[in-house]
């Protein structure tokens, strides 16, 4: 009797093992194919390149330009949308049209070309990061397209600032252009950096949410970026805002992102580490004597 019993939980030990590693193969598929969906939208990008130089040399106008490349990306994904995950290829798609209009632009106005550049950089890379890393919690959110009505809100005017001091303020083009957009460029590169090798060294780890019980592939990293900065993803995201409004030379905005993004940060650490506390006790209270949050000014959870 005592065998049977053996036998019958060594059979339902291997069934589990089949269905894990069967659930796993499924996830590595679902991924590799939302990833595939992502990285599929640089073709029309690439492809827009010879446009880019013929209006470069002046040999088409920027609305002849624009059409075609429109008209290029809107080709690709009627064509090819039937082999990808439809709503990542639709958003990627979005994110690299932007990209290419960003590109455009950087050849008359450097600044706001940038900048729009930096923005579509910023979510692409922010999708394919996960995906990469922690594929585990990848959806169409890990785009970050629809963060907050406030994020939107701060795009939409910085923007409107730029082009009303432009108009109103400097006709002539702003003072010292290329050192604010040199100094810009240096803290977005630096921010995004941070954010990057955040994601990379926490792996599995990482998420977007908050999550109030961790998953059991969660552990409290303290390796690597993590030996430096308690919250590194946040202090990249911190100083990568506040780099777009320099490269910019939008004082106002600069303002309202350096003080919007500090609120932010403060209050969702101290949850995030309030929830971390309760998960892991005395091992984080250590490291949190040990390492900063990274962000001036901001302690945590006390």
């Amino acid at each position: 009797m005592i065998n049977k019993k053996k036998k019958l939980d060594i059979k339902m030990n291997e069934i589990e093992q089949k269905y894990k590693s069967y659930d796993s193969i499924v996830m590595e598929l679902t991924y590799r194919k939302e990833l595939s969906s992502c990285l599929s939208s640089f073709v029309p990008f690439f492809l827009s390149i010879p446009f880019l130089f013929v209006y470069f040399v002046s040999r088409l106008s920027i609305y002849s330009t624009l059409l075609l490349i429109f008209l290029l990306f809107l080709c690709h994904f009627l064509v090819f949308t039937r082999f990808y995950t439809q709503q990542v290829f639709l958003r990627a798609h979005f994110l690299t049209l932007i990209l290419t209009i960003g590109c455009i632009w950087s050849f008359t106005s450097p600044s706001i070309g940038l900048f729009t550049i930096i923005l579509s950089i910023f979510h692409l890379s922010e999708y394919i990061s996960v995906a990469l890393w922690c594929p585990r919690t990848l959806t169409t959110a890990s785009f970050l397209l629809n963060h907050s009505p406030q994020y939107h809100g701060a795009i939409i005017f910085a923007y409107v600032e730029y082009f009303l001091e432009n108009y109103f303020l400097f006709p002539n083009g702003i003072p010292y252009s290329w050192l604010w957009i040199c100094l810009g460029l240096t803290m977005v590169i630096r921010g995004e950096y941070l954010r990057k090798l955040a994601m990379y060294t926490a792996q599995q780890s990482f998420s977007h949410l908050i999550e109030e019980r961790p998953n059991r592939e969660h552990r409290l990293i303290t390796h690597g970026i993590y030996q430096s900065y308690r919250h590194p993803s946040y202090v990249g995201w911190f100083w990568w805002a506040c780099g777009t409004q320099i490269l910019l030379a939008n004082p106002l905005c600069f303002l309202l992102y350096l003080f919007s993004t500090w609120w932010f940060f403060a209050d969702r650490i101290v949850y995030e580490e309030a929830t971390l506390i309760r998960c892991y006790g005395s091992l984080y209270r250590e490291y949190q004597k040990r390492v900063p949050v990274g962000i001036p000014f901001i302690k945590g959870c006390p």
